[in-house]
């Protein structure tokens, strides 16, 4: 398995290798490499199993549905779907919102009927936070701008 240098995919493959010995028998070993590496394997889908990650940057299904188009340039797995292609692509030029979705809904069980990837790990972060902490606003990409927020008096 190729990963990213880093030690969260480092322990998450480890992991994974693990299960995959006892549970499968199946043995594989880790190929960690530099990120100019990786990513030239990535795009030339040189690889036999590779990890990857990839964060909605925006508000809508398609942030994730559009990974998955065959000719799509994110695309980075050779598997190509005429029919998933059809129902992402309809999506998009889709107005009406209940519409819009269900295709997007119908081209998500069809990525997940075919599987062409397997979805094994979502991250997250954790924040403490305090009561008087204030002008903490939502942010999709975890990204935070400081210099709005403040610490005010708690009133219950």
């Amino acid at each position: 398995m190729e990963l990213k240098n880093d030690d969260i995919h480092r322990a998450l493959l480890e992991a994974v290798q693990q299960m995959w010995r006892k549970e499968l028998g199946i043995d594989c070993s880790l190929a960690p490499l530099e990120q100019k590496t990786w990513l030239a394997n990535q795009a030339a889908t040189s690889y036999q199993v590779s990890s990857s990650r990839w964060i909605g940057d925006y508000l809508d299904a398609n942030t994730f549905l559009d990974l998955w188009l065959g000719a799509g340039g994110k695309n980075q797995t050779n598997w190509a779907d005429p029919l998933y292609d059809r129902l992402v692509t309809q999506a998009a030029t889709t107005a009406d919102t209940a519409a819009r979705q269900a295709l997007q809904q119908q081209a998500e069980e069809r990525l997940l009927t075919e599987l062409p990837v397997i979805p094994i790990f979502h991250g997250t972060r954790v924040y403490l936070l305090h009561p008087d902490l204030r002008n903490w606003p939502p942010s999709l990409l975890g990204l935070r701008r400081y210099q709005h927020v403040r610490l005010e008096a708690h009133q219950p």
